[in-house]
This record gives C-alpha cells, structure tokens and sequence, in this order.
C-alpha cells in the first residue's frame, strides 16, 4: 500500500511540474544598453596568431562602437 502512494505521489509531482514548466505568455522585455564605448574585435580577424622566432611583435585591429573621443581599454594576452 505504501509502495503505491508512493508511486502516486510522484506521478503527481511529475504531473504538476509539466504543466507548470511551461507558459504561453511572452511578457519578455529587454535590458538596457550596456555602458561603455562597445569595444570588440572584428569577425574577420583571425583568432590565431602565430609568431616565428624572427616576428617579435602583432598587429591586432580594436573597433569600437562611440567613435567620438579617445579611449583606453586595456588588452590581457594569455599564452596555453
């Protein structure tokens, strides 16, 4: 008898969880805009640059989306 309450009770627990996991109602807002001068590489540099014995230095292209004013952003390199 206790075996089949049990099985009942989560029967019913599954039961409630599925119908109150989803929801018709699309009442989605989206957030503010970010602060800040949008700084991001573009899609078309590459991800992987590799240096010879000889190169000692890179180039990497930074855009930013307020074009007004100077900026300082600061670059971290890490190395694996």
């Amino acid at each position: 008898m206790n075996k089949i309450f049990n099985k009942l009770f989560w029967v019913m627990a599954v039961c409630g969880l599925t119908m109150t996991a989803c929801s018709d109602d699309i009442d989605w807002n989206p957030g503010a805009a970010a602060d800040g001068q949008g700084v991001f590489f573009p899609s078309s540099q590459s991800s992987s640059i590799t240096l010879t014995e000889t190169s000692g230095s890179f180039e990497v292209s930074v855009f930013r989306t307020v074009s007004s004013g100077a900026s300082t952003t600061q670059n971290n390199c890490y190395s694996r």
